[in-house]
C-alpha cells in the first residue's frame, strides 16, 4: 500500500506469515476472514476430499513416457478429468 505496507484481507502480510498456515491464509483469501478451529478442521476436509485422484486417473499418468514435457501431460490429464468427474 502507499505506506509500503503489503496486506491481504486487512491483516499484514508479515504477521500472517509468521502466525498462520498455508490453509489459514487460504480460508482468509476465500472467506475473507481467518477461520476458527473448527472452521479450519473443515475446510482441509474438504481440501482432501476433493484433491483425491481416481485409480484410473492415477494409471493413466503411467501411460506418458517419462520424459515427456509436463505441458502436454497436464493439459490431457486436465481434459481426461472431465471423464471422471462429469457432474462437476
Amino acid at each position: 500500500g502507499d505506506a509500503g505496507i503489503l496486506r491481504y484481507r486487512g491483516y499484514s502480510i508479515d504477521a500472517l506469515a509468521e502466525n498462520a498456515s498455508f490453509l489459514e491464509v487460504s480460508y482468509l483469501l476465500i472467506y475473507g476472514e481467518l477461520p476458527t478451529a473448527s472452521q479450519l478442521s473443515e475446510f482441509d476436509q474438504q481440501l482432501r476430499r476433493h484433491t483425491l485422484l481416481h485409480e484410473d486417473l492415477k494409471q493413466f499418468f503411467v501411460g506418458f513416457p517419462r520424459d515427456a514435457h509436463p505441458m502436454p501431460v497436464l493439459s490431457s490429464a486436465v481434459s481426461a478429468l472431465s471423464t471422471f468427474y462429469q457432474d462437476s
